[in-house]
């Protein structure tokens, strides 16, 4: 411990005996140095505050240590906790976040400082956003989250309405991103397709 940590211990043991109605004699603060001088001067003022919250009598170097252990062994433990997963944001999932945020603001109306601003939308690219949210709304059974004026028949028909046959065959449906309306730009975005030539 420096010497101003030190005289910062010396403080707050001062003031923590006080708190109990104790007074930190000369002799009695070699015994409480040479106890807790091996720990961290942060750890313990921690344990001294923590302390005045749990005890009912003045401390002895070995509640204060006791207390010290318990920070120590919560360290430990949340260093060795599994790390948080790392997600990888691909090209794709990108946006389809910039579509919902499009679309989103476009019927909610919410001011520019409550929603980020897309800006630069052309007419095609923002239906192509409207296919795309339609298609993940309709793909993990949300139809809630589309208001009924921008729900696309093609999109939420029932599969009867068309069979796998002729969405096969049919050159202007990507298998892949399952939107009817493949335009240029579609082909750039969407990852599969691009891959296949």
């Amino acid at each position: 411990m420096i010497q101003s940590e030190k005289e910062q211990f010396t403080h707050a043991l001062g003031q923590t005996l006080r708190f109990y109605n104790k007074v930190l004699e000369q002799n009695d603060f070699a015994f409480w140095f040479n106890a807790l001088a091996a720990s961290g001067w942060e750890d313990i003022r921690a344990a001294l505050l923590e302390y005045t919250k749990r005890g009912k009598y003045a401390p002895r170097p070995a509640d204060i240590l006791d207390i010290i252990r318990e920070f120590q062994a919560h360290r430990r433990m949340d260093q060795t906790a599994l790390p948080a997963p790392i997600i990888i944001r691909s090209e794709r999932s990108e946006i389809i976040a910039r579509a919902w945020m499009y679309w989103i603001k476009h019927w909610t109306g919410f001011s520019e400082e409550a929603w980020p601003v897309i800006e630069g939308v052309s007419q095609e690219q923002a239906e192509e956003w409207l296919v795309l949210v339609n298609t993940e709304a309709h793909k993990y059974g949300l139809p809630d989250s589309i208001p009924e004026a921008y729900k696309l028949a093609d999109v939420w028909a029932a599969p009867s309405e068309k069979t796998k046959t002729e969405v096969a065959t049919d050159p202007g449906f990507c298998m892949d991103c399952r939107s009817l309306k493949i335009s240029q730009r579609h082909q750039d975005v969407c990852i599969r397709w691009s891959a296949k030539f």
